[in-house]
């Protein structure tokens, strides 16, 4: 819900551009973002991670797919940069991601932190943010 100013302005500039964004005037304002987690990328050093830290920056965005016939944990979250498996959600925070992401609700998933003078397992923070609808 907007101020009364912000619907005064809307309301004035109606006869001029009304039938061009009639539609935009009222929609309805952008999704919020919910912070869910946050943590370094679990098995870095053993995917494509290295090879890929002196192109990544902080607020690029990751992918997550859920990988349910994961051998080792049935809970698996991999973690992709541009295309690129670089790691997992850590075992101790991927349960509530694997599940939401099962049931496609949108997440977004965020580099933060670059460390690269790091032990591998943190160079890179990540979080991640449910997207939800206002």
């Amino acid at each position: 819900m907007g101020t009364r100013r912000e619907y005064l302005k809307k309301l004035l500039t109606l006869p001029f551009i009304g039938p061009f964004i009639w539609k935009g005037l009222w929609a309805k304002s952008t999704d919020r973002e919910i912070l869910l987690n946050k943590f370094s990328v679990a098995g870095f050093r053993f995917y494509n991670g290295p090879n890929l830290l002196e192109k990544m920056r902080p607020g690029e965005p990751l992918t997550l797919k859920a990988e349910p016939d994961n051998e080792y944990d049935n809970y698996a979250v991999k973690i992709y940069y541009q295309n690129e498996h670089i790691g997992y959600v850590p075992r101790s925070d991927n349960k509530p991601i694997f599940r939401l992401l099962q049931q496609n609700i949108p997440l977004m998933a965020r580099i933060t932190q670059i460390q690269p003078d790091q032990v591998p397992w943190q160079m890179v923070q990540v979080k991640i943010w449910l997207i939800v609808p206002k």
